[in-house]
């Protein structure tokens, strides 16, 4: 289930910049989502500038925001993108606050309400299950049922994952958090001992599970050497 995806590149698909010494007087200072990545044609990166639309630009005109304008977030990859897992971006807080998104349902039983939006995948998607994702099936499991609440339950597709107070939530943060919604699949799953959400699907037993998982961080073993960021 586990996998990170390394950094982003501050200019990379997804990322958000600031345009900055272009000609064009009126974009210098503007924000921008990055669309599409460096062309080897043109030598251009594709951004979508606010109030402005789509623009190619030189990577010597973008800069990457400063990291106390940010937060940061997580990136899940689906099946059918160039990338998989999860990775740490970091956005602007007032690019998240106003779009629209679904809060996972175990991760607000647990204290760290975790807010999920779609996004648009890295490269044109064609099979349905290239839009599968388990990570996002996972955050969206129903705590009563420990069933995927619709329409998650299939075309996931690629999301953006952001703290609800909007601190800071890296890919490792998350992946904790996913870790333990998939320890809890096969309980929901037990008639002999019945889950009892009361007790399994709390802010004190995710502590308890984290606390487990890092404890691995003092041996040598390759779960050990997972997590490596933690802000909840």
């Amino acid at each position: 289930l586990f996998r990170r995806s390394a950094t982003a590149d501050p200019l990379a698909v997804g990322c958000w910049v600031r345009l900055h010494s272009l000609q064009t007087q009126h974009l210098n200072g503007r924000s921008g989502l990055v669309l599409e990545p460096l062309s080897d044609e043109n030598g251009r990166i594709g951004v979508a500038v606010a109030g402005c639309g789509d623009k190619l630009i030189r990577p010597c005109n973008l800069a990457a925001f400063p990291h106390e304008e940010t937060l940061k977030v997580a990136r899940i990859f689906c099946r059918g993108e160039r990338r998989a897992g999860t990775q740490t971006w970091r956005w602007p807080a007032r690019a998240v606050v106003d779009r629209p998104y679904d809060v996972s349902p175990i991760s607000a039983r647990i204290g760290i309400p975790l807010h999920v939006m779609r996004v648009e995948p890295d490269r044109q998607l064609s099979a349905e299950s290239d839009f599968d994702s388990q990570w996002v099936a996972h955050l969206m499991v129903d705590a009563n049922t420990g069933r995927v609440r619709r329409p998650w339950h299939c075309r996931q597709g690629p999301v953006l994952v952001w703290r609800g107070d909007e601190g800071d939530l890296s890919a490792d943060d998350l992946c904790l958090v996913v870790c333990f919604i998939d320890s809890l699949l096969g309980r929901y799953a037990s008639k002999e001992s019945p889950m009892n959400i009361q007790t399994e699907v709390t802010p004190e037993a995710f502590q308890f599970f984290k606390a487990r998982e890092l404890e691995s961080e003092h041996n040598d073993s390759e779960r050990g050497r997972w997590w490596e960021d933690f802000n909840i």
